[in-house]
């Protein structure tokens, strides 16, 4: 496990550091934002709506490292590297050493899982939390009452990390009734079970009243709706939520395995061995994973991430698969080679992953992050004095040390002025890889070639190097109001 703790942490500093990083989303803006405050002291003024754990440890790496970016982003390293553990032990009590030593193998080297470990996002910790609170709390009813406890501190952590924590949080103790009943001396492990029923829930119920007395409101979750909402947001989102299903099952889930993965979780999930299987157990955790599943097209969007540990749950039976096929490869007298074929395959194609990754942007492609975004709030922080800027982005503001705000998707050139006028706005900075889609009004202002409209002023269009990934700074002529725009949107 060491070594393979070192492979992990390797191959996400690899990462990390062989990729331009920036801030990748508006979210990632926000849990930083989240973290200053907290790290000054502010804990009455923050967005009630989103998880607070993952800022809050973000806000304790702040003590460390030199900035808040750095920190979240380790934050989020010792995360992904820690995750090997709870897979490894879990996979350990489902199918083995063999099989465990596969597993997190396979989670040390996935370069998705890796790329993560490197991001400013919540991710890495809920998916450590969730394998972390899927073994406790197996491991607390089967065979050590102690480790109970602890499965309800990392459940309560996932809740505050993640918004479909909460689901994960409702769904437990139907997961310990399937673990448990039907075993011998269940009526001990219902006890157990209620413990850590009553645990948990009293930890929610502190937060809860901690957060009212912080922010003045009280709730389960923000983003938890009412039955009666909840019944109108499946009704009304019927479509959507069933393209989801379909994309998630159907597209997301086997791409992200890929080929090899599904073919030896079939092999995993049906092929007999001498080592007798727990199904309870393995039912146990397929039902947290359709839980996940189920919160990932909730949520109707169909990313990888949301479904992040379904897929890492279904790769346990692929790694029993590979197991299995290199010791029936031995006892045939294969050896060498051909046994470890499975596991030397997988590696090859995880390799292979981070090429196409790394290389393209080697070799001048677009970066998958938008580091443009970044080199163009640095020049504006260096160069300009600082002002309200109109920007579809708001990671342009972060990096600038500006608020911000994002013109309408129907903003025009004729009418950006009037929008920047009514907010105040000293800035128009429009870019290359989202404006001309989510402002295609504005499509023109990126030619920076053509004469400025009436009302601005180019500034610079030279602040990004990347071919299709242009930046093009303008500012507003006229004299601004005071900004009607408070914070970065």
């Amino acid at each position: 496990m060491a070594l393979l703790l070192a492979v992990a942490l390797v191959v996400r500093v690899f990462f990390w550091v062989a990729l331009g990083r920036a801030l990748d989303s508006a979210d990632a803006v926000q849990y930083v934002e989240m973290a200053t405050q907290f790290a000054a002291g502010d804990f009455r003024s923050f967005d009630p709506r989103i998880p607070i754990l993952y800022s809050a440890l973000c806000a304790g790496a702040s003590l460390a490292f030199p900035d808040i970016e750095t920190a979240c982003r380790m934050v989020s390293l010792l995360c992904s590297v820690l995750t090997l553990l709870p897979v490894y032990w879990l996979s350990r009590a489902l199918h083995g050493v063999p099989a465990a030593r596969i597993a997190a193998l396979v989670t040390a080297t996935w370069p998705w899982l890796a790329d993560y470990g490197s991001r400013v996002a919540p991710e890495s910790l809920a998916l450590l939390l969730w394998f972390t609170t899927v073994y406790l709390l197996a491991e607390g009813l089967l065979r050590r009452a102690a480790y109970l406890p602890f499965a309800a501190l990392t459940i309560f952590g996932l809740y505050l990390a993640r918004p479909e924590g909460v689901l994960t949080l409702l769904a437990a103790p139907l997961g310990g009734v399937l673990l448990v009943a039907g075993r011998p001396n269940k009526g001990a492990a219902f006890i157990r079970l209620g413990l850590f029923v009553a645990m948990a829930a009293a930890l929610v119920v502190a937060a809860v009243l901690v957060m009212r007395s912080l922010t003045g409101h009280a709730a389960l979750s923000y983003r938890a709706a009412s039955v009666a909402a909840s019944a109108h947001y499946l009704t009304s989102r019927a479509v959507e939520l069933g393209k989801t299903f379909s994309k998630v099952f159907t597209e997301v889930i086997p791409i992200m395995l890929g080929p090899l993965l599904l073919m030896f979780a079939g092999v995993g999930a049906f092929q007999k061995s001498e080592r007798p299987r727990d199904f309870r157990l393995e039912i146990y955790v397929l039902f947290f994973a359709a839980v996940q599943f189920t919160a990932a097209v909730l949520s109707t969007y169909p990313e990888p991430r949301y479904a992040m540990a379904v897929i890492v749950a279904l790769m346990l039976w692929a790694a029993r698969g590979m197991a299995l096929v290199s010791r029936q490869a031995r006892d045939n007298g294969y050896g060498g080679a051909v046994a470890s074929a499975p596991v030397t395959t997988m590696l090859a194609l995880m390799a292979f992953g981070a090429a196409t990754v790394f290389v393209p942007e080697w070799m001048g492609r677009i970066p998958r992050d938008p580091i443009e975004y970044k080199l163009a709030g640095v020049w504006m922080k260096q160069h300009l004095e600082p002002g309200l800027i109109l920007t579809r982005k708001p990671q342009v503001g972060y990096y600038a040390g500006m608020k911000s705000f994002g013109p309408s998707a129907h903003a025009t050139v004729e009418s950006v002025t009037t929008e920047a006028e009514a907010a105040g706005a000293r800035y128009l900075v429009l870019d290359e890889r989202y404006t001309a889609s989510m402002a295609p009004g504005l499509k023109p202002l990126l030619d920076a070639k053509r004469p400025a409209p009436a009302g601005l002023k180019l500034v610079t269009d030279s602040v990004s190097p990347y071919p299709g990934a242009s930046v093009v700074i303008y500012e507003f002529t006229q004299a601004p109001r005071t900004p009607s725009v408070s914070g970065t949107q």
